[in-house]
């Protein structure tokens, strides 16, 4: 059973490999402890005074105020919530995903021919401007730099004039920076690269078939371990559609300032406590290696997105929460005990006991509860399927 319970639904960032000198040719999941008060407020009467006027008396919601905590009065007017329409992931977007999982597993073999488009190719390079070396423009060590020709790994057309070389050969490499180079001194300047050729080797892609599934899931077939993916993609997409269906129809007010502060704070360490352990390694400015590697312009935007994710969380869950209340939801001991054994396992860890060490017990029993009550929506949700 996969977390079904997403840690983030606002932000996606993308996180790059941090690598490379500035001449080179190319270019935790925190969760809040919440404690749910099982009390509700009924929804407020209409009085009995008249009015001078014939005005419609409204329709009185059928659902209540739920009170999720009492300490900051967060309080969350339900609406519907059985039969949402939840669109089900196409198998076009599994077998996408198929894909990126089998780049995972590629192999490679030493071949003695001249290199192609696609091959991974091994070399060292001395980078030239005007004839002379400059700093940060060579690779001369251990077996070679990788480069798989056609990536557009390195600028220009580097890769390109590789194509038909072979192991030992000696190409020189005429390339121009881009205007937009991470490093600000070479941009638009016109340099050679000395490169040796050590290996070339040809990319083995592997299949998705049965012997695939067996020797890198549970699975005994293909088709059983796409049925899983496609499950495992579904219920992340199940939780972007209730999050979407939440913020159209459900009122929330007083959410926790400590419990988005909690959760803000941890999202914001992460990426800038990464872009700050790299910024004097690149001689780069944190603002730069936040925009160059997470897509983040700068750390003021970094601060907005962590207060926008943290809201979203904090909403979503306490939508989870008012459900579980007024539904009489909960999670038993055997429940949780099962629900831990598989967290262990999905989260990577090695024991329960080390899921322990990073999660409080209030922590993951929340997130327990927020799956089981994720599972109890899309039962009684509308499925439509693509």
């Amino acid at each position: 059973m996969k977390s079904k319970f997403l840690a983030a639904l606002t932000i996606s960032f993308m996180i790059f490999l941090f690598s490379g000198c500035s001449g080179n040719p190319f270019t935790p999941d925190p969760t809040p402890t919440m404690t749910p008060s099982p009390t509700f407020t009924p929804t407020p009467t209409s009085t009995n005074t008249p009015a001078p006027t014939m005005t419609p008396t409204p329709t009185p919601s059928p659902f209540p105020r739920i009170v999720t905590d009492v300490e900051s009065n967060t309080v969350v007017e339900l609406h519907e919530y059985k039969h949402i329409p939840l669109t089900s992931v196409s198998d076009e977007a599994v077998q996408a995903e198929v894909s990126k999982m089998l780049s995972q597993y590629v192999t490679d073999k030493v071949v003695d021919r001249p290199a192609q488009l696609g091959d991974r190719v091994m070399i060292y390079y001395v980078g030239k401007i005007d004839g002379l070396e400059f700093e940060g423009g060579s690779y001369e060590a251990g077996d070679g730099y990788e480069v798989i020709l056609g990536s557009h790994t390195f600028i220009d057309t580097f890769e390109e004039q590789l194509v038909g070389s072979k192991a030992g050969d000696q190409v020189v490499v005429n390339v121009t920076f881009p205007d937009d180079y991470l490093n600000e001194s070479l941009r638009g300047v016109a340099a050679t690269f000395d490169v040796t050729v050590n290996h070339v080797l040809e990319i083995i892609n592997p299949e998705f078939n049965d012997q695939f599934a067996l020797e890198h899931s549970s699975f005994k077939t293909a088709d059983d371990y796409f049925a899983h993916l496609k499950s495992e993609l579904n219920m992340s997409n199940f939780n972007r559609q209730l999050n979407s269906y939440f913020a159209e129809n459900f009122e929330v007010s007083g959410l926790s300032p400590s419990k988005l502060s909690a959760y803000r704070d941890s999202m914001y360490d992460y990426y800038y406590s990464n872009a700050a352990a790299y910024s004097p390694i690149l001689q780069l400015d944190i603002d730069t290696v936040l925009n160059f590697y997470f897509h983040i312009p700068s750390v003021d935007v970094l601060t907005q997105l962590c207060d926008l994710a943290a809201n979203d969380y904090i909403r979503f869950t306490t939508c989870l929460e008012a459900i579980a209340i007024y539904e009489n939801i909960s999670v038993s001991d055997p429940e949780f005990e099962l629900w831990l054994r598989n967290a262990t396992t999905d989260y990577g860890y090695e024991s329960t006991a080390e899921l322990l060490e990073d999660f409080t017990e209030d922590d993951l029993k929340h997130r327990a509860l927020y799956d089981k009550v994720v599972d109890f929506l899309i039962e009684n949700a509308d499925m439509i399927e693509q």
